[in-house]
C-alpha cells in the first residue's frame, strides 16, 4: 500500500479547503492526489476525508510491479520473433514515421544508448525533451533502468543503422517513430501517478501507450484509460506473469489491448497469465533488446511481448495515423494467425491465446490494400498495375487465352516495367475475360493472387453537334468510330459526349485544311477523313474542330508581324525529325492562301510529339522561327502524332518512323 498519497475526487461544485491536505497533483478529470499529513496513518486520513462529505471518491493507492525481465548474454543477430510476427514483410510498406508518438510508462530508460538516442548516427528515435519523471517532477528520466530500456528497444531501436538490433518501428537508416518516456515509479509503479501519466501522454499527442506493469484498479486510472480511448489513443498492456487464469490490471480493462507471451514452440509460456479479456499472444522468451550502457540482452516475460505489439501498431499508425483504437483492434483480430494446438470458438478466440498471434504484414497491408487498378472497359488501350505493391515484390500477369487469341487483341506484360501490363483492342468484337496478377515477394514466393474482370467494348456510337452559320446543329444520327460523320465545310464541330475513344469525321465538300482547339484530342487526316483519338482512356475534354477551303483566318501571334498560316512540312533524316512552317507572303485580308515563305525568325511556337500506340508524349518544346529539329535517335518504329501550337490554335500532323 502507498502510505504517502491518497487520491480523491470532489463532489460537484465543492471546493477543497487547504486544511483538508496538501495537494501533490491534480488532473483535468477531477482526481486530486493529497499527501498524508505527518503523524497520521493513511487509513485514518482516508476515513477523515470520507466523513467530510466533500468527496465523490476517496481511494487508497498502491505500489504495483513491473512485469519481470531476464537479461542474458548479449546477442546481436537472434531476433527470432521478427519472422514469427511477419515483421520483415510489413517493413516493405513502412518502417516507422516520426510523426507517430509512442509513450512508454515505465521505470525510466537509458537515453544515451546509441541504438535509441544520439550515437554514431545523426538522429535518434526518442524525444527526451518531452520525457517526464513523476518521482522527481523533472524532465530527467535517465535513471538507467533495465526494464524501460529493454521495452523501448523492442519498439524502436534504430533499424538498418549498422549496429545492435532492429526495432519494430525503428526507421530505415533514419528516424522511425518518436518515443517518449514517463517514469511512473522506481522499484514499483505507483497508482497515484499512473492516471496522470496516461492523461499527459494523450495531451502530448501520443497515439499508442505501452504499459508493462500491473497495479490495483482504481477510479482515477479507469477514468484516464477512458479519456485515452475517447481521444483515439490505443493502450497496450502486458497480461501479467504469475501464470494464473486471469489477466492483471490494467490489461483487464476492456479499453486496453491485453498481450500474453508465447515460447519458441508457439505455445503459451507457463508464466503468462490468460483468461477473459486476453486479446493476443506474442513471442515472449529470449527477446533480444537494448539494455543500459549500450548493451544488449535477452528479455523474457509479457513485458517483452507487449512492446512488440506496440511496435506493430506504430507501423499501422505510420501507414494511417487516423486509425481509432477499435479499428486497430479489429484489424489485428481479423489478420491474426491461429495457432495449432489450440481450439478457437466461433468468434475466433481462445482462453489461453486470445485471437492468436498478430501478423504484422497482413495488418499493415490491410491499410494498404493491393488491387489491380485500371479501366475495366477497354475502349482502345488500357493499362493495369497492382496498387500499393511492396518494395521488392514482383508481378506475373496472365489473361484468359481465348480473350485475345482469335481477336488480335494485344496483351503486353512488363509495360513499361514489371508492375504494369497493357491490353490493346484491335478488333471490334466484344470480348470479356479475367486478368490475373500473381504477387511474389522478394524471395520469389507467391503470396497473393489478384483477379479482375475486363472487357472490350463493341463499336460505340456518340452524338455529334456542330455550329454552322452561327446556328447549333445536332446530327440526327450517332457517329461510330468506323462510320464517318459528314459535316459542312466551315462547320465548328463539338462532341456531344466526352466518353469516346476514336472518331472519324469528314467534310461534305472539298477542304484544304483543318485545325482544332483543345489538348485532349489528337487529330490526323488521311484519305479525306479526319480521325480523332482521345488521349484519355475514360473521357475527353471540350474541343473544337473546323474545316476550311482556301479561306481560313490568319493566326495573329504578334501585331507587329505578318499573320501566319500553318503549313507544316515534316521530314526525317540523320536521326532527326524536322518541322518547317510557312507564312503568307502578301496581304491576307481576303484570307486567300498566297505563296508561302519561311516564317519570321521572331515567331515563337510550340510543338509536341506523341507516340500513337499509347499516347506517351516524347517531347514538348518551344520553337523559334520557321524550322525546328527533334532528336529521334532510338525511337521505335511506328506512327507518331505531331501537334503544333501557335497562339491558341493547334494543328496536327502525323508521321511514320
Amino acid at each position: 500500500m502507498d502510505t504517502v498519497i491518497v487520491t480523491v475526487k470532489l463532489k460537484n461544485n465543492q471546493a477543497l479547503d487547504t486544511k483538508e491536505g496538501t495537494i501533490v497533483r491534480k488532473n483535468k478529470l477531477g482526481f486530486i492526489d493529497l499527501r498524508v499529513p505527518d503523524g497520521k496513518s493513511v487509513e485514518k486520513y482516508a476515513e477523515t476525508l470520507e466523513e467530510s462529505g466533500l468527496f465523490e471518491v476517496v481511494e487508497l493507492n498502491s505500489c504495483g510491479e513491473y512485469q519481470g525481465v531476464i537479461v542474458g548474454d548479449v546477442r546481436t543477430n537472434e531476433q527470432w520473433y521478427l519472422d514469427s510476427l511477419n515483421i520483415r514483410k510489413a517493413w516493405s510498406y513502412t518502417m516507422g514515421n516520426p510523426n507517430v508518438i509512442v509513450a512508454v510508462l515505465d521505470q525510466g530508460m537509458d537515453i544515451t544508448h546509441v541504438d535509441l538516442g544520439l550515437g554514431y548516427d545523426p538522429y535518434k528515435n526518442i524525444d527526451d525533451t518531452m520525457f517526464w519523471d513523476y518521482i522527481t517532477d523533472t524532465n530527467n528520466t535517465n535513471v538507467g533502468s533495465i526494464h524501460g530500456t529493454a521495452v523501448s528497444g523492442i519498439i524502436c531501436a534504430k533499424t538498418n543503422n549498422g549496429i545492435g538490433i532492429a526495432g519494430i518501428a525503428g526507421g530505415n537508416g533514419q528516424q522511425g517513430i518518436t518515443l517518449v518516456h514517463f517514469r511512473i515509479g522506481e522499484e514499483a509503479p505507483l497508482t497515484n501517478i499512473f492516471d496522470d501519466a496516461i492523461i499527459d501522454a494523450v495531451d502530448l499527442g501520443a497515439k499508442v501507450i505501452n504499459v508493462c506493469a500491473e497495479v490495483y484498479q482504481n477510479s482515477a486510472i479507469q477514468s484516464a484509460i477512458e479519456y485515452a480511448y475517447e481521444h483515439g489513443v490505443t493502450i497496450v498492456c502486458g497480461a501479467g506473469n504469475n501464470g494464473s487464469s486471469f489477466i492483471s490490471y490494467p490489461a483487464s480493462n476492456v479499453r486496453t489491448i491485453a498481450v500474453g507471451a508465447l515460447n519458441q514452440n508457439m505455445m503459451r509460456m507457463n508464466s503468462s497469465q490468460y483468461g477473459q479479456g486476453l486479446d493476443f499472444v506474442v513471442p515472449g522468451i529470449s527477446i533480444l533488446t537494448t539494455v543500459p550502457q549500450n548493451g544488449y540482452g535477452s528479455f523474457s516475460s509479457t513485458s517483452s511481448a507487449a512492446p512488440q505489439l506496440t511496435g506493430i501498431i506504430a507501423l499501422m499508425l505510420s501507414a494511417n495515423p487516423s486509425l481509432s483504437p477499435t479499428t486497430i483492434h479489429n484489424i489485428l483480430k481479423n489478420t491474426a494467425k491461429k495457432l495449432s494446438g489450440y481450439t478457437f470458438n466461433s468468434n475466433g478466440w481462445n482462453n489461453e491465446v486470445g485471437y492468436g498471434i498478430p501478423d504484422a504484414a497482413n495488418a499493415v497491408e490491410s491499410i494498404y490494400p493491393m488491387y489491380i487498378a485500371g479501366s475495366s472497359l477497354i475502349c482502345d488501350t488500357s493499362y493495369f498495375y497492382v496498387s500499393n505493391l511492396p518494395l521488392g515484390f514482383s508481378v506475373e500477369w496472365e489473361i484468359d487465352n481465348d480473350y485475345y487469341s482469335d481477336s488480335g487483341t494485344l496483351f503486353q506484360t512488363d509495360y513499361p516495367e514489371n508492375n504494369e501490363c497493357m491490353i490493346v483492342r484491335s478488333s471490334t468484337i466484344q470480348l470479356s475475360g479475367t486478368l490475373t496478377a500473381r504477387i511474389y515477394d522478394e524471395t520469389n514466393t507467391l503470396i497473393r493472387t489478384l483477379t479482375r474482370n475486363v472487357a472490350t467494348r463493341t463499336i460505340a456510337r456518340f452524338p455529334l453537334t456542330y455550329e454552322y452559320g452561327g446556328n447549333p446543329v445536332l446530327m440526327s444520327w450517332s457517329v461510330a468510330e468506323n462510320d464517318p460523320a459528314k459535316v459542312p465545310v466551315g462547320a465548328v464541330v463539338k462532341m456531344g459526349s466526352s466518353r469516346f475513344q476514336n472518331m472519324n469525321i469528314t467534310a461534305t465538300g472539298a477542304y484544304s485544311a483543318f485545325h482544332h482547339e483543345g489538348d485532349s484530342v489528337w487529330f490526323t487526316s488521311a484519305s479525306g477523313n479526319t480521325y480523332l483519338r482521345c488521349r484519355s482512356e475514360n473521357s475527353c475534354d471540350q474541343f473544337r474542330l473546323v474545316f476550311y477551303t482556301n479561306k481560313r483566318p490568319p493566326i495573329i501571334i504578334n501585331p507587329d508581324l505578318p499573320p501566319i498560316i500553318i503549313d507544316p512540312i515534316l521530314s526525317v533524316g540523320d536521326g532527326r525529325l524536322t518541322v518547317t512552317l510557312a507564312q503568307m507572303s502578301e496581304d491576307v485580308s481576303g484570307y486567300e492562301i498566297a505563296e508561302s515563305v519561311p516564317v519570321s525568325s521572331d515567331a515563337s511556337w510550340q510543338m509536341a510529339v506523341y507516340r500513337y500506340r499509347d499516347g506517351k508524349r516524347l517531347c514538348n518544346q518551344t520553337a523559334q522561327g520557321g524550322s525546328h529539329n527533334v532528336d529521334i535517335y532510338g525511337w521505335e518504329q511506328g506512327l507518331y502524332i505531331v501537334t503544333i501550337k501557335v497562339g491558341e490554335q493547334i494543328f496536327t500532323s502525323k508521321i511514320v518512323l
